[in-house]
Formats: structure tokens, sequence, C-alpha cells
């Protein structure tokens, strides 16, 4: 399995302060970890409510929180320290229950590094859990995060993640692309592999600190993707949360091309770094808990525009795609555009999946090829919603399933069409 690596010692990746605020603070039951840069508006009440359920977890006993910034300019660190869920409290005061520390990380920009430096905590204050959450969540509360910790402090996971309870329509990036490649790989996904909270007992993940993808320059947008299929290739026993989905906070966005092509890169790194030998079993199935959830609405989406940007290509990029693609398949996708309704149909886009994705092991530019992959993403999602206009969720998620199946044949190799992938 390629997810192992040598060991690292947490103290060769803190400074000399941090060490010291620990060692002040004592050994930790939990460590919160809060990733931030520049998020202000939200993190006070995300620490609040992810103190809160730590120290209900573990009644007496001790909770380190331990905010992990890149260098916030908006006052975030001040915020992380003035959260009230209760009288704040300060590393120093080595004789309390919780203790609150903030402290830069270093190395490569970018959240990788955050995470990193908050495992490297948890593992040398030899916590029995270490929660990390989001702190960009605008609706944060202590009992989801109670319901992640849960499974991690009992033992009936090793791995606890939330699944967000959206109409299988939503996130199609999430359930065309990262979902079907993760399970074709590992034979097991989750339903948000893409989400930020998560709790983990460092015990079972052998090996974490010292992998190569804390550096990786393709997961620093990434990360968070890489830690799950991690997870799952390392064979821990996993849960999911499911959970009312939040509200995406307000702020700068990514443009919709540069989402997808981030996803794309990100996710074939992922694959590349957890491979797993042809023949392998499958991973367990996520085990799924559900907490709470609500009516998810139909998403709306500008179809017209979406099948416009794949007929464009479809003329321009042919002799791109055909240096990545086998002919039968570039020609089916020449047929899916000039057809009246764009339909890129699961044999189709299963392949493009899997021969793109291995042909980003070799590619000299693999920024170029997610790209050229683009605009046949958008033509699949045009299809897609198309015919899934109305139907039950049930129905949906079975077609994403179905996905899922067939991107599963090609990546062990015994898909009957497009030849060997």
């Amino acid at each position: 399995m390629a997810v192992t690596a040598g060991r690292r010692s947490p103290t060769t990746l803190l400074p000399d302060e941090v060490i010291r605020q620990l060692v002040a603070a004592g050994q930790a039951d939990i460590v919160v970890g809060v990733p931030t840069l520049d998020n202000a508006a939200t993190v006070g009440q995300v620490v609040a409510a992810a103190e809160q359920a730590a120290a209900a977890a573990v009644g007496f006993r001790r909770v380190l929180v331990f905010n992990s910034d890149g260098g916030s300019t908006d006052g975030t660190t001040d915020q992380v320290l003035r959260a009230t869920a209760g009288a704040p409290v300060m590393a120093s005061h080595s004789l309390r229950t919780i203790h609150r520390i903030v402290a830069p990380y270093h190395g490569l920009p970018g959240k990788p590094a955050a995470l990193r430096t908050i495992v490297a905590v948890a593992e040398l204050l030899q916590a029995r859990a270490v929660l990390v959450v989001d702190a960009n969540a605008t609706e944060a509360s202590p009992a989801v995060f109670a319901s992640l910790l849960a499974p991690v402090l009992d033992a009936s996971a090793d791995v606890a993640v939330l699944a967000p309870d959206r109409d299988p329509r939503e996130g199609p990036l999430v359930t065309q692309v990262v979902r079907p490649l993760l399970a074709g790989a590992c034979g097991a996904t989750f339903e948000d592999p893409l989400g930020g909270d998560i709790a983990m007992s460092l015990q079972t993940l052998p090996g974490l600190l010292g992998q190569p993808a804390w550096n990786d320059d393709a997961l620093r947008p990434g990360i968070d993707l890489w830690l799950r299929a991690f997870v799952l290739a390392s064979g821990a026993e996993t849960m999911q949360i499911a959970t009312r989905p939040r509200t995406p906070p307000a702020g700068a966005r990514v443009s919709l091309r540069d989402a997808v092509q981030q996803v794309l890169r990100a996710t074939w790194r992922c694959l590349e770094l957890v491979g797993r030998p042809a023949g392998a079993a499958p991973m367990a199935a996520p085990v799924t808990r559900r907490v709470s959830s609500g009516d998810a609405a139909e998403p709306e989406w500008a179809l017209d525009d979406l099948a416009r940007v794949f007929r464009d290509a479809a003329r321009d990029l042919a002799p791109l795609w055909r240096s990545v693609l086998p002919p039968e398949i570039v020609e089916a996708l020449a047929g899916a555009a000039a057809a009246p309704v764009v339909r890129v149909d699961d044999d189709v886009w299963a392949a493009v999946l899997v021969h793109a994705a291995r042909a980003s092991c070799t590619h000299a530019r693999p920024d170029d090829l997610a790209m050229q992959v683009v605009p046949i993403y958008l033509g699949r999602v045009a299809g897609f919603m198309h015919d899934a206009r109305g139907l039950p969720p049930g129905e949906v998620r079975r077609r994403i399933d179905a996905l899922e199946r067939a991107v599963g044949l090609r990546l062990r190799g015994t898909a009957g069409s497009g030849g060997e992938p």
C-alpha cells in the first residue's frame, strides 16, 4: 500500500516556543485543532462550539484548543482567545481543564502546514483524539462536534467525518469526479470527501506525520481530500455523521473553471499517493450515523451555458483530447456535442476520468491536462443534471452509484469499452 512512510518526530516539526507552551499546558485528552487564515467573522463561534463539545466529552479531563494560524491580519487570533464557551482560559494556567494556544505555523503557506502542525501537537501530547474544525463554519454546533468526537472516544471508529444531507444533485464536482475516483481506487468513499471537519484517533494512523503529501504543491488546495483518501487506504474504521448542510460563508470564491481544475489535480495526486495494487481487497465502507437532516432542495443550473462550453471545446480541443483519450472516446464526445441534448454517458465519462488520472502521472504539464478535462466535465454535468431533473433523490443516488461502479471497473482494468484504461 502506497501510504506507508517513515515516522517523523513531532518535536522536529514544532518551534521551541510552541513546545514550551505545550509543556506548560500538559498532556491533553483531546486536541481541538483550528487552522485559520483571516477567519475573524466566524472563528469565535467555531472555537466556542468545539470547546464546549470537547469539554463535555471528557468531563473534567484536559482539552487543548490549538489555533494554527497562517498570518491572519483581521483579528482572527484575538477572536480565538476571546471566544466564550465559559470563562476564557490561557495556556499558562496549567491547572485548568481547558487551555488555548495560538501559534503561527511554519513551512509552505497553506492549510497543509497548519494541519500538519495540529497533528504534531496531538501526537506530542499523546491525545486520545484530535478534532479538526473548519474555521469558516457559519453555523457551528456543539452537538455536531460532539457527535464527531463520540465514536473516536468510545473506540467505535478510528476516524469520523461529516456527511451533509444534501440533494444528490448538489455538488457535482464531488459526485461526478471525486467520489467516483476515490471509490474506484479504494473501494469506498465519503459523502463529503472535501469537508474540513474531522475527528481522529492518531494511534490508528501510524506514519501520518511522515507522509510526503504535506509538502505536495498539487495538494495545497486539496489537503482535506488527501487526508480522507489516506484514512481509507490505511484501513482505518471510519464513520460518517449525517448532518444538515452548512451555509457557505460569504467572501471571495474561485471561478468554476479554477475550482474544477484544482480538484482534478488534487484528486489525481491523491490516487497516485494512495494507489493500491491491482486485486487488493476493497476498503470497508464508512458507517453512517444520522444526527439530523433537513429537506434538501433540488439545485438550479444554467445547463445551456455548460453545454455550450462543451460543444465549443469538442470543436477546438479534439486534437489535444486525442493525445490522452482513445479514438472511440473522442468520437463519442464529438457525438455527444452534436446531439440536440448533450449527454456524456457513464462509460464515456468513466473512461475520461480514468485515462486522465493515469495520464496525469506522466504528463509534463498536469495543470494543462486538467484544463482540457474541465469542458468535458461541464458537458457531463449538463447531461446528468438534465436527465436528473424531477427524479426522486433515491434514483439520482442510484445513478451516481452506477458511475462509481463504472469507474471502479476501469481502474481495475476490467472495463469492456475503450480498451485498456
